[in-house]
């Protein structure tokens, strides 16, 4: 597996971020609820941004 940089760190922020907010506009009665597809969308962003890095690295 490749050695995590500062610019991979980077790019995982904005991605957890985005699934984050992706998964929070879903309309829903309950606060705990809301939380948990926030979690989700975090877990969810952050998932999709590894594959997408060893996608890159398996490319180059």
């Amino acid at each position: 597996m490749q050695n995590f940089l500062i610019a991979n760190v980077l790019f995982f922020v904005p991605m957890a971020l985005f699934g984050m907010v992706l998964f929070a506009e879903v309309p829903v009665r309950s606060k705990v609820a809301h939380g948990g597809l926030c979690t989700v969308g975090l877990a969810v962003g952050a998932l999709f941004a590894l594959l997408l890095l060893e996608l890159i690295g398996t490319m180059v």
